[in-house]
């Protein structure tokens, strides 16, 4: 009863950091607002040239495609780019803050989940890149949710798990190809490991992964040559 009530309180007390966290992040771009970052003025542009009737505009960028998609989906809801970006960080920034949340609750306990949360919540470089229209913390928190995944399979090797994580990661990709650094690391990893389904997680995560990243695989393939 004791343990059930004291992890009963610290998620309140992350939900309360959480929402005070959204309550800032609201704030901060409301007082700011232009586009924050110049690169925004290039995704709208990108976003704009997105047609069904040409998929060559698609992968003509130095980013993948997934954020000039999500930007276009999400401003045409709230009828303007900048506003639809800023959402989209502010969304974002909530799953990368709940998942660094779970990582330091799953490695060490609820206290240091918090205290992750913290420490990652109110910097000021997260702080200020969750409030602006960019690429970066759309990347990251996708990123962050594939991590958490991945440690919830190594603690009880459910398959589910690393398909998540291999998802996760795919999402990261779309957004920049940053997510490419931690793909085969894990993937590595699972060919060495000697858990039960040996040989069909390291499947099971690039299969979920690919799912997820084709789009910009197959586009970029045909336009450019490479998959990448």
């Amino acid at each position: 009863m004791v343990k059930k009530f004291t992890r009963f309180k610290d998620y309140e007390i992350s939900f309360i950091l959480l929402f005070f966290w959204i309550i800032l992040a609201l704030y901060l771009t409301i007082s700011k607002p232009t586009v924050g970052i110049s690169d925004m003025f290039w995704f709208i542009e990108r976003a704009n040239t997105l047609s069904l009737h040409s998929s060559k505009y698609w992968v003509d960028g130095f980013y993948p495609i997934g954020y000039p998609v999500i930007l276009k989906i999400v401003s045409n809801i709230f009828c303007d780019y900048v506003v639809g970006g800023r959402m989209i960080s502010i969304t974002c920034g909530i799953i990368g803050l709940i998942s660094t949340y779970l990582i330091g609750r799953e490695l060490f306990g609820n206290f240091f989940g918090i205290i992750s949360l913290l420490l990652v919540g109110f910097n000021p470089i997260y702080l200020k890149f969750s409030t602006i229209s960019s690429t970066d913390i759309p990347s990251a928190s996708f990123l962050l949710l594939g991590c958490y995944f991945f440690v919830k399979f190594l603690r009880n090797e459910d398959g589910k798990f690393i398909f998540l994580s291999g998802l996760s990661l795919g999402f990261s990709y779309m957004m920049r190809y940053t997510a490419l650094t931690v793909v085969p690391i894990f993937l590595i990893f699972l060919i060495f490991s000697k858990g039960k389904e040996k040989f069909l997680n390291p499947i099971k995560f690039l299969s979920s992964f690919i799912l997820i990243s084709s789009p910009q695989l197959i586009l970029s393939t045909i336009y450019k040559g490479n998959p990448f």
